[in-house]
């Protein structure tokens, strides 16, 4: 199946984790405001997180981009039954927790701007996935 062939999150959900499956082994999701933050400037949110996947990365930690649904997600909002934003979070989103595929959620320093991070966050306390937050630096310095 192709991204793009996906009519819904459960689609979309079964085909991010044959990506995941596919590199046997866990892997750590970037979160954050996209729409809100200090910046408020979804470009500039967009920016700071692919600076931080990108750190992650050289670091050896293998990153999942979940934003690369994003747009396909935000299509199907389009249509009547995914215009709530609280069923694709539990549609496409929890199940990719629930997998036992992602180890560590890591969170830029504004995620509490964020109701989407702030949701992010407490289903991965809660199931007991590794939380980490990224302090703004240019070397994306992990606490």
């Amino acid at each position: 199946m192709d991204i793009l062939e996906a009519q819904s999150p459960e689609e979309l959900t079964r085909f991010a984790l044959d990506l995941i499956k596919r590199r046997a082994k866990k892997v750590a999701i970037v979160c954050g405001p996209v729409s809100t933050g200090n910046h408020r400037l979804p470009d500039e949110n967009w920016r700071r997180m692919n600076a931080i996947m990108s750190a992650l990365h050289r670091q050896g930690i293998t990153v999942f981009n979940h934003f690369i649904f994003l747009k396909r997600i935000e299509k199907m909002r389009g249509k009547p039954h995914y215009q709530d934003r609280v069923f694709v979070r539990e549609n496409f989103h929890l199940p990719l927790l629930k997998s036992g595929w992602v180890k560590t959620v890591y969170f830029t320093y504004e995620w509490r701007r964020s109701v989407g991070a702030r949701w992010y966050y407490e289903r991965a306390k809660a199931l007991g996935i590794e939380v980490k937050i990224v302090q703004p630096s240019h070397n994306a310095k992990i606490i």
